[in-house]
């Protein structure tokens, strides 16, 4: 540690105790992030009750800092797993993550849980599962394919019906009167 070396007096004892008292005295164990007050919200889709879910810390976040950090030095960058969320939601679900800084260093990180419950509306997901059947690729590719298979057949038809068409003229011959 630096200490003089003596034979008399051990200053390495009398150091680590300026050392303590000095960390004692500066630094505190502080409650940076509790559960009780919403962190953000995230939007959620397929329900018809609300909008957004408001989004808690899972378990209150507590660190040592200097006695005077206070709540306006620490920041909590959030990240979501996604930019919106479908319905249904239990209270409790882990929707994202929370980088805790202080004096630009992360000092934790904790689960983003869902505040509440939200149910979804059978209406809004049939109507989702429709939207996402309609538009995907294999539902694009066989509606090209019956397209394709519908105007072969339209020109087909009109083909035969033009083969038979020539085949089934009679030239007009004007019938003559054996009276004359």
């Amino acid at each position: 540690m630096g200490c003089p070396n003596s034979l008399e007096k051990r200053y390495e004892f009398t150091s680590s105790a300026n050392l303590y008292r000095w960390a004692f005295n500066n630094f505190s164990f502080k409650e940076v992030a509790n559960s009780e007050n919403p962190v953000c919200e995230i939007p959620v889709n397929l329900s018809l009750d609300t909008d957004f879910v408001p989004l808690y810390i899972e378990k209150g976040f507590i660190a040592v800092l200097p006695n005077e950090a206070d709540q306006s030095t620490i920041i909590i960058d959030t990240h979501l797993k996604s930019e919106s969320v479908n319905a249904p939601i239990k209270k409790g679900d882990i929707l994202g993550t929370a980088d805790i800084i202080y004096a630009e260093e992360v000092i934790g990180t904790v689960n983003l849980v869902a505040g509440n419950d939200v149910e979804a509306s059978k209406m809004l997901v049939v109507w989702d599962v429709i939207k996402r059947t309609l538009t995907s690729v294999y539902v694009k590719l066989l509606l090209v394919i019956a397209v394709i298979a519908v105007i072969i057949f339209i020109i087909i038809c009109i083909r035969l019906n033009i083969n038979r068409l020539r085949k089934r003229r009679v030239k007009y011959i004007p019938y003559k009167d054996e009276e004359k």
